[in-house]
């Protein structure tokens, strides 16, 4: 399983690739890769513009607007899960997202257990979520 500091490298990798980009189009190779309608997701994503992309523990947090709302797009890797900039499609793909300047974010995910979610608010199971380790303080720390 992707630890936290790997989840980091992940964001850090893909952080400059994305935000600002408009997201032109997702698909799901494997429907169950979508937590929620996968037809309604795909749906919901194209021309949400990818303002920031954040980690909360080990999970990505894609921050998108449209029309001055905002929604988010969670993805937690699990076991194998992988988001590789224009990455050819596989035998492992699960999912993809284009953007609008033709980048292609392909998820590979041998074991099938990475999860992607659109949500309007932080999921419940996040939310309630400890303090973010690699930002807590001395007194956070030893309290």
């Amino acid at each position: 399983m992707p630890e936290l500091p790997e989840v980091e490298t992940v964001r850090r990798t893909l952080a400059p690739v994305v935000e600002g980009r408009t997201v032109a189009g997702v698909s799901f190779a494997w429907p169950r890769t979508c937590a929620g309608d996968p037809r309604a997701t795909e749906e919901g994503l194209r021309g949400q513009r990818i303002e920031r992309l954040e980690r909360y523990g080990k999970y990505l947090l894609f921050r998108l607007r449209r029309s001055g709302h905002e929604s988010l797009l969670v993805v937690h890797l699990r076991m194998t899960g992988n988001l590789i900039v224009n990455g050819a499609p596989g035998e492992f793909t699960r999912a993809s997202m284009s953007l609008d300047d033709g980048t292609a974010v392909v998820f590979q995910d041998v074991r099938k257990f990475g999860r992607w979610q659109w949500s309007e608010r932080l999921p419940a199971r996040l939310a309630a979520l400890g303090p973010e380790p690699l930002e807590i303080g001395r007194d956070e720390f030893v309290a």
